[in-house]
C-alpha cells in the first residue's frame, strides 16, 4: 500500500510539480489497488510512514524527500545571498572576455544584468520574451566560468528545471 502511494506521488512529481493534491492521486491508486477500501488504506499509510506531509490549509500533498530537500536549498540559499559586493578585477576581466565573445552588444540593462550576477552569490534573471535573459544567462555563466567556477545550472519551477 505504501509503494503504491509513492508510486502514485512520483507520477504527478514527474510531471513538474512539486505537491500534488488527493484528487490528482486518487485515480492513481484506484487504478493500482482496485479497491475503495485498499485505496483508503494507502492514504493512511503514506501518513503513518510520513512518506507526504499534508498541508491543512491547501490540502496539497508534500513528498517528505522533496520538502526536505527544497528546506535545505532554501537555508542554502539564504545563506549565499549575504555574500554580495564580490566584483573585483578578476570579475572585471572575466566579464570583457566574455562580451568581447559575443557577435552583439549587449542593451545596458543586459550589462547591468551581467555585472550584478558578477557582483552576487545569488542572481535571479527575470523579463519577458526576448528581452535578453538567455543572453545574459550564457555571458554571466561563461565569465564565471572564465573565473574557474563549476557550472550547475538549476531552476525555480519544477517543468523549467525539467528543461534547464
Amino acid at each position: 500500500l505504501s509503494a503504491a502511494l509513492e508510486m502514485a506521488i512520483r507520477k504527478e512529481i514527474e510531471k513538474g510539480h512539486t505537491y500534488t493534491t488527493h484528487a490528482n492521486v486518487r485515480p492513481y491508486l484506484n487504478n493500482l489497488l482496485k479497491d475503495k477500501t485498499l485505496v483508503t488504506q494507502a492514504f493512511k499509510s503514506g501518513h503513518d510512514k510520513a512518506q507526504y506531509i499534508l498541508n491543512p490549509d491547501t490540502g496539497a500533498y508534500h513528498p517528505t524527500a522533496q520538502l526536505l530537500m527544497e528546506s535545505v536549498v532554501a537555508k542554502r540559499l539564504n545563506t549565499l545571498i549575504k555574500r554580495n559586493d564580490l566584483f573585483d578585477e578578476n570579475a572585471n576581466a572575466a566579464y570583457c572576455s566574455a562580451v568581447a565573445e559575443l557577435p552583439y552588444e549587449l542593451t545596458p540593462k543586459q550589462i547591468e544584468a551581467v555585472t550584478t550576477c558578477l557582483d552576487n552569490s545569488v542572481s535571479c534573471i527575470t523579463g519577458g520574451a526576448g528581452t535578453g535573459k538567455t543572453t545574459v544567462l550564457r555571458t554571466a555563466l561563461r565569465a564565471y566560468h572564465q573565473l574557474g567556477f563549476e557550472i550547475h545550472a538549476v531552476a525555480l519551477s519544477g517543468r523549467a528545471a525539467m528543461r534547464l
